[in-house]
């Protein structure tokens, strides 16, 4: 009877399933946007506020401290209420938020926004994981994850380098509110065609047992291969906002290159991603081993960090443009965790255990501007901003081998 019911229903998710990825796709470009909107803003803030680099740090953290904050009750309210619901509830306090943000008169009015912004932007990853278990078979979920996975250093790259030019013609707050009004129009698109399979496929899922929020909150606490992903994530993905929030400013201020040419040097940082990101999942499911693909791709992007500061003082523009892009593709694993989930949990606990490794994850993203920012006062310079990621990294990385090793013997 399960498997009748599927092939009934096959045509209309698999014409619908991607549309449905397209829509993740949106929301998630939207709120990553914002994530990184500031980083290209920095000269133009600290001439208007008179703000020190740890103040500025604090403006990129509040987005992280509220997004962090949100992630486990965002997964469990997911869970319960469904994902559409959350999302559009989501995407309507962004939107709110970031069309107020180019009126700010002073640092504190900015970094409130900023909180809302990021308590606007929490749930949208985990809906997009909670769909991929209602409308994709388990042979996509890689693919898909990295799909919409690309579209955060797609918008990276459109905030660093689209936002400079167009502030620096209309200026900053302008040029921040046209870009804001993409929010509700993504918000608008998904009230129209986000939904439900209206017979759920059930036969491409793994069964989900009856579960309540505190049995998902159990069982998800009780697996230690969560915690160790997002143990690696809090690290890996950690460095990536802080080279994303920082190396504009280290090309421009270290480096030399004027503002829009440092903005444009520090884009290579997200640009393969985009293409990168879905290679890498195929890649992985293809091979049988993410663990080992992910163990890889954080070692590499341990050591391409530690090397930048070392040889991009006298390194030419196109000897930078491919360092860049090389640490661009070594953020590509980035996504590898999120596709191991289903083989973890049931579709039941999706939400409530993407919130858990978000939660570790996001942890360190509002920390790590700020230290970073201190980091950058204490001595003067943004160099071992560089060296610092690349030493979290290198310890993501160990316990990514731990992990893979760990799965071999198994």
């Amino acid at each position: 009877m399960a498997a009748q019911l599927a092939t009934a229903v096959a045509p209309a998710w698999r014409r619908y399933r991607w549309a449905i990825a397209a829509l993740w796709f949106l929301a998630f470009f939207e709120i990553a946007f914002h994530r990184f909107a500031l980083a290209p803003l920095v000269p133009a803030l600290t001439a208007e506020f008179k703000l020190s680099y740890a103040a500025l740090g604090a403006l990129t953290s509040g987005y992280f401290l509220a997004y962090a904050a949100l992630q486990l009750p965002a997964g469990m309210l997911v869970d319960h209420f469904g994902a559409r619901r959350v999302m559009l509830a989501s995407l309507a306090t962004l939107s709110v938020g970031v069309l107020l943000f180019p009126f700010i008169p002073n640092f504190e009015a900015a970094l409130g926004l900023r909180m809302l912004i990021g308590l606007g932007a929490a749930a949208v990853w985990i809906c997009g994981v909670k769909l991929m278990y209602v409308w994709f078979p388990p042979r996509e979920y890689s693919r898909v994850t990295g799909v919409a996975g690309g579209s955060g250093p797609a918008s990276d790259l459109a905030a660093l380098w689209l936002l400079p030019p167009v502030a620096a013609a209309i200026g900053w707050r302008f040029g921040y509110f046209l870009a804001a009004l993409s929010a509700p129009v993504v918000l608008l698109l998904c009230w129209r065609f986000l939904r439900a399979p209206a017979t759920p496929p059930i036969a491409l899922a793994a069964p989900s047992p009856p579960a309540t929020p505190r049995g998902n909150l159990r069982l998800v606490f009780a697996n230690g291969r969560l915690w160790a992903l997002g143990l690696t994530l809090l690290l890996y993905f950690g460095g990536y906002v802080g080279v994303l929030s920082w190396l504009p400013t280290y090309y421009g201020r270290e480096l030399g290159y004027p503002k829009v040419e440092a903005s444009f040097l520090a884009g290579f940082a997200p640009l393969a991603l985009p293409l990168a990101m879905p290679l890498v999942g195929f890649c992985a499911d293809r091979l049988g081993r993410r663990e080992a693909v992910y163990a890889a791709l954080v070692i590499a992007n341990a050591a391409l960090l530690a090397v930048l500061p070392l040889v991009g003082p006298r390194a030419g523009e196109r000897e930078l443009i491919v360092l860049t892009l090389l640490i661009s593709v070594s953020y590509a694993g980035i996504i590898l965790p999120y596709s191991l989930l289903p083989s973890l949990v049931p579709a039941s606990a999706a939400g409530t255990a993407s919130g858990l490794i978000n939660t570790l994850t996001y942890s360190t993203n509002f920390l790590y501007p700020i230290a970073l920012g201190w980091v950058a006062d204490a001595t003067g310079t943004l160099a071992p901003i560089l060296l610092v990621v690349a030493a979290g990294s290198g310890a993501a990385g160990l316990i990514a081998l731990r992990l893979a090793g760990r799965t071999k013997q198994g």
